[in-house]
């Protein structure tokens, strides 16, 4: 065994040490260590490393995906973070087609880093954001307003109703992004009572100095007494 074999645990941990601290002009100076010293990117621990990192400091995925083509097997976390990397990207549709050509099985993080970039892009129909949804074996806040939203957005005031009961049932408390889509629905139904629950429940845990909120009730008690 060669010098530079028995050396490459080190060096691949003093990389990943300086790549957690690094700006994105010293992670290809980093990056540029390891080739000198013979680590190639397809060392899939240095790799999944690098790639954190440049989606991190949101380097061009370009790079990123570079790397990512070399890995022989990229485990889930790298999977997620390339897929992540392009939903927060101008560009998320790559987000969508590393998903369907995934060699793994998805796990918890995958699917919101998913919705994100099919709520981003504005050639798939929302069906396909709300399929996603549901794929979602946890769903956080983040992921219910991004459907609820979607709904009230695409004119679907009935299923934001549905949505924000389901949503309560499952022990997921709203906040002021989701009052705003609920009182919105309620305006387009013209449905007082619900509105003012939604208000009871403003007061009550403090959303009533939301300002977008409260717009949205304003406007939802001017539609109704105008109807």
């Amino acid at each position: 065994m060669s010098t530079t074999d028995n050396r490459t645990p080190y060096i691949v941990r003093k990389c990943i040490a300086l790549l957690q601290i690094c700006s994105k002009f010293k992670l290809k100076q980093i990056h540029a260590f390891s080739i000198r010293h013979g680590i190639p990117v397809t060392n899939s621990d240095l790799g999944k490393h690098l790639i954190y990192t440049s989606v991190s400091l949101s380097v061009p995925m370009n790079y990123a995906h570079n790397i990512f083509t070399q890995i022989q097997s990229p485990n889930v976390f790298t999977w997620n973070t390339m897929i992540r990397g392009y939903a927060e990207s101008e560009n998320p549709k790559p987000a969508i087609e590393l998903y369907h050509h995934m060699q793994l099985k998805p796990d918890t993080h995958t699917y919101p880093f998913l919705l994100k970039a099919v709520s981003k892009v504005v050639d798939v129909k929302f069906e396909s954001a709300y399929k996603v949804f549901e794929l979602m074996p946890e769903k956080d806040i983040v992921a219910w307003n991004s459907v609820i939203n979607g709904f009230a957005l695409n004119g679907k005031p009935n299923e934001v109703l549905t949505l924000y009961k389901r949503m309560g049932s499952e022990g997921v408390e709203p906040d002021g992004f989701t009052m705003v889509s609920l009182l919105s629905a309620c305006a387009d139904l013209a449905t007082l009572a619900l509105g003012r629950r939604a208000h009871v429940f403003m007061v009550k845990v403090g959303l009533n100095k939301n300002l977008h909120a409260n717009n949205a009730l304003l406007d939802l008690y001017a539609k109704v007494r105008n109807h």
